[in-house]
């Protein structure tokens, strides 16, 4: 079986782009096999001592995430449906703060020890030739899974300053303290850049969304394979940037893929892909104050590349 990830950035496009792809013949479509939603993907943080944002560097040990990424991409596939069900159905009556709360605490209720004990992780269909996989949690760990894996990488790269208005839109906030603190140490260990100064919870936002567009920026310049598709020039022309990008891919552009970019172009908020395209590449413009734009600035201007111009069709 051939993989195709496509990684990004929490609203950012990945699901869009995912679904398009997942159009190609002989295709198979695995939605966030990491994502906060999935029991064993919070098995394989308790295990592995791992965050929504797996940060992993290629050589290092994540027993439990390798396990996740290779049922995903099609090297593995348990047969435990009933496993599976009780698992979702135990940690879907566990609420996501009180899920986050016993896994910092290390201490778990009845129902999540049931759900991790049960949870067997998503895996792509026997029967496909082709699986695409998307994932907003792996960019600090795509050259990880890549190292591993090998599957085909298309980044989706967006504007910071969309991806900024996108998550204040949806009333997403800085990361909590705990995670702060590994994103700093991630920070300092990759890129010798100090985020101490950075305490504010817009801020350490900004600062999080940096770190994952460096992450895959770096994935991008260091493997010449991966391929880019820019959020911004596919709202422009979605359907000439889409099957480019696609090709790269080595997937096959059909009609039903048209016609899904035509029906997603359309009026949509919160979490729906619907949305009218043309309106989106400068839409931070009138969401974001002045204020709020000259921080953006002020955290950018701590990395060692022009971020803000990443996603901008460069």
């Amino acid at each position: 079986m051939r993989a195709v990830l496509v990684v990004g950035l929490p609203r950012g496009g990945t699901t869009w782009v995912g679904r398009v792809f997942a159009r190609a013949p002989e295709t198979d479509y695995v939605h966030e096999p990491d994502g906060v939603h999935e029991p064993f993907a919070y098995r394989s943080r308790v295990r592995d001592g791992l965050e929504n944002h797996a940060m992993l560097t290629p050589g290092q040990p994540a027993p439990e995430y390798e396990r996740l990424w290779r049922c995903a991409l099609g090297h593995e596939r348990p047969s435990a449906p009933v496993r599976d069900r009780v698992a979702r159905w135990a940690f879907g009556g566990v609420s996501s703060d009180r899920r986050l709360a016993e896994r910092r605490a290390g201490r778990f209720s009845p129902r999540l020890r049931l759900a991790m004990a049960t949870a067997v992780p998503r895996a792509a269909r026997p029967d496909r030739e082709i699986v695409v996989v998307k994932s907003v949690n792996a960019a600090c760990a795509s050259e990880w899974i890549f190292a591993k894996f090998e599957p085909m990488i298309v980044v989706v790269r967006r504007d910071v300053r969309s991806v900024v208005a996108s998550w204040l839109s949806i009333g997403f906030g800085g990361p909590n303290p705990d995670f702060y603190a590994v994103v700093r140490r991630f920070a300092e260990s990759r890129w010798s850049v100090d985020l101490d100064s950075i305490d504010d919870p817009f801020g350490s936002m900004v600062a999080l969304i940096a770190v994952l567009t460096l992450a895959l920026d770096d994935g991008l310049r260091r493997h010449t394979a991966w391929c880019a598709v820019s959020h911004e020039d596919a709202c422009r022309d979605p359907s000439t940037i889409l099957r480019a990008a696609a090709s790269t891919a080595g997937l096959q552009w059909t009609a039903d893929a048209d016609e899904f970019v035509r029906d997603s172009n359309r009026p949509g908020s919160g979490y729906s892909t619907n949305r009218l395209a043309a309106e989106l590449p400068d839409d931070w413009r009138r969401r974001l104050t002045a204020e709020q734009l000259a921080r953006v600035d002020q955290v950018l201007d701590l990395f060692p590349r022009d971020l803000g111009r990443i996603g901008v069709g460069g």
